[in-house]
């Protein structure tokens, strides 16, 4: 799985800390998006992803996409959403 952290998710404060925690969410919090999005199954039915790099998209300007492996928590439950 890949996807794309959007930066407009992220509230800019003044401390760097906060402001990394809300970063990290943000990067986690968006490959469930993507996955809700893209194939309708909702993030609750995933595990905890685990980022396993990021990597540079060349046919979109470069943009860096981080790619996750993850699994589903019970496959009947995915499988009421496909059916």
């Amino acid at each position: 799985m890949c996807g794309s952290a959007d930066a407009r998710e992220v509230a800019l404060g003044t401390e760097l800390e906060a402001l990394s925690r809300r970063v990290v969410k943000e990067l986690f919090d968006s490959i469930h998006a993507e996955v809700r999005d893209e194939v309708n199954i909702p993030a609750e039915a995933l595990d905890t992803p685990l980022l396993l790099g990021f990597i540079r998209n060349n046919t979109s300007a470069g943009r860096p996409s981080a790619c996750f492996e993850g699994e589903f928590l019970e496959s009947d439950f995915v499988l009421n959403f496909v059916t």
